[in-house]
């Protein structure tokens, strides 16, 4: 599982993370390219859709039933096959219209309106309205239930119901983003007002809008659903049931997989591709939001010059890297944007690898071995500084231990002296909370909102987001550019300035974006299509084949 760095928000906030193991099971991601056909023929011919089936899929053991108060991504996941949210995205993270079919936002940024669909049901048959939003923005910005989705909404200075099916909020700033923060379930007035929020025990019978009802909980074992029949897009689900097992890790989902005994298992386990060819198992691969980099503690005499970080941009072998340590399973990025989305600009890739550029860029900066010892130095305020730093990273954490290894190997054939720290999640958490490192080998799990402003912008250098202590007035505006951004090229135009200075002036070492999978059986079909906010993207066209 991964360890977060800064854990006040779950699944779409930007959450930093210190990756303790090689196996963490609740990962998201875009679909990258490719799905791998089990090698052995199939028992049964598919002849296209059809309607009927149990699906079983594999979760991990539910905090809670209540969207709004579960911290479990993986559970937020299967919630999001009862509850829907205003909007949902596309694979390049687009915003697409959910429950509210079209919104409009103030020429200054700060107010939205939105427009909900009249056609939406409860799974009682009740009907949607403005009120069940204004309830839901009411119960998020309780703060006596810690929701994970307070987040979303910390913009908001007040809310309004305008009509049955209009709603209104004003933002204390311009925010151009802030539909991409509508990402949220929205919950039944009727079902939960005056229900103390924290009452809510096993016996919660959840009531959404999505395309599964909730039938079942079985505590520490299964979900069980059934196919909304009112749901309210155009094509209701093929698969009648779903049963939910609850499982300890990712490794007894897998086992369960091989014995059929789940249908479908997300992983991030680098070696997934053994499962390929065995007996009617399919697998797809996409990319996930989980961004590796080096970051740097501007406050250090030798990491603060940009030389220095440049050069080890370019030294560092991030392809041989993925090839060794992760088989494969990462894509290359200069930026912390996900690649392929549609606000990543394809222009900022360029560190590509190359020792004698970084070489060159580190004399034309003064660093040189003047006493021949094959470390390079240079005088800094009058003391002649040896190009030496501490490089730490978690020792629970396998692949980040072995890229460490080959990154001080990669920088010391440029002429620098990189000692490795490995350290337990708490002594490190401590080191990087009291900016008492170096340079730490670390990530983040990105999620769609795409605002960096929370690493990047000097604001957050004491609030401690932004750990590395990064200071830039260039950055800073650029970043506010892109905060207050509401056309869709005004906003892809910042964000490429945005890009472009992040590569240029390398606050981070940015490494790559990893891969997961999915593994499934082959009797599953349809569009088996997993994105970055929802591993269960249409559900509803998959369906499967008759025995």
């Amino acid at each position: 599982m991964r360890n977060t760095l800064v854990k006040k928000i779950a699944f779409f906030a930007l959450i930093l993370i210190l990756l303790c193991g090689a196996c963490a099971c609740e990962q998201t991601g875009q679909v990258s390219e490719g799905e791998t056909q089990p090698q052995e023929e199939e028992k049964a011919e598919d002849t296209g859709p059809v309607r009927g089936g149990t699906l079983t899929l594999q979760s991990y053991n539910a905090d809670t039933l209540h969207p709004l108060l579960t911290k479990s991504n993986s559970n937020i996941q299967v919630l999001g096959l009862i509850y829907d949210s205003l909007i949902t995205f596309d694979d390049q993270l687009n915003v697409v219209p959910g429950l509210a079919e079209s919104w409009q936002v103030s020429d200054d940024g700060m107010t939205w309106t939105f427009q909900l669909r009249k056609d939406v049901k409860w799974h009682d048959g009740t009907g949607l309205t403005a009120n069940d939003v204004d309830f839901t923005f009411k119960a998020i910005n309780d703060k006596r239930y810690d929701s994970v989705y307070q987040y979303n909404t910390q913009s908001v200075t007040r809310f309004e119901v305008v009509d049955e099916y209009t709603f209104r909020v004003v933002l204390n700033r311009p925010y151009g983003g802030f539909i991409r923060m509508m990402y949220f379930p929205v919950l039944p007035k009727h079902q939960l007002q005056g229900l103390e929020i924290k009452s809510v025990d096993q016996d919660f019978k959840p009531i959404g809008t999505g395309p599964y009802r909730f039938a079942e909980y079985t505590p520490m074992k299964e979900i069980k659903l059934k196919a909304s029949d009112t749901w309210w897009k155009d094509q209701s689900p093929y698969i009648d049931e779903v049963i939910v097992r609850l499982m300890p890790d990712n490794q007894t989902a897998l086992y369960a997989l091989e014995a059929k005994e789940a249908d479908f298992v997300v992983t991030d386990v680098v070696d997934w591709k053994k499962y390929n060819g065995k007996e009617n198992i399919r697998t797809k691969e996409f990319l996930t939001g989980a961004y590796e980099f080096i970051g740097v503690n501007f406050n250090h005499n030798v990491l603060s010059d940009k030389a220095v970080r440049k050069a080890m941009a370019y030294a560092i072998d991030r392809e041989t890297i993925i090839d060794e340590v992760l088989l494969g399973h990462a894509r290359l990025s200069d930026v912390p944007m996900m690649p392929g989305t549609a606000l990543y600009d394809e222009s900022a890739y360029s560190y590509w690898l190359d020792r004698e550029k970084a070489i060159e860029l580190l004399n034309q900066a003064g660093w040189t071995d003047s006493d021949n010892d094959g470390v390079l130095d240079k005088e800094i305020e009058g003391v002649v500084t040896p190009l030496a730093f501490e490089l730490v990273t978690n020792n629970e954490n396998m692949i980040r231990e072995k890229s460490a290894e080959m990154i001080a190997a990669h920088l010391k054939d440029i002429g620098m002296n990189v000692t490795l720290k490995k350290a337990p999640w708490d002594d490190l958490k401590e080191m990087v909370d009291t900016k008492n490192f170096d340079a730490v080998l670390t990530g983040f799990d990105l999620a769609p909102s795409m605002d960096l402003s929370f690493a990047f912008h000097s604001e957050e250098i004491e609030r401690g987001t932004n750990f590395i202590s990064y200071r830039n007035a260039e950055m800073d505006d650029l970043l506010f550019q892109t905060f207050r951004a509401v056309d869709a090229a005004q906003s892809k135009q910042a964000y490429a300035k945005l890009q472009k200075l992040i590569v240029e002036d390398v606050p981070y070492i940015s490494l790559y974006f990893r891969t997961s999978a999915v593994i499934y059986n082959g009797r599953l079909r349809g569009d088996i299509n997993p994105i970055s906010t929802n591993l269960y993207n249409d559900i509803n066209k998959w369906y499967l084949l008759q025995q």
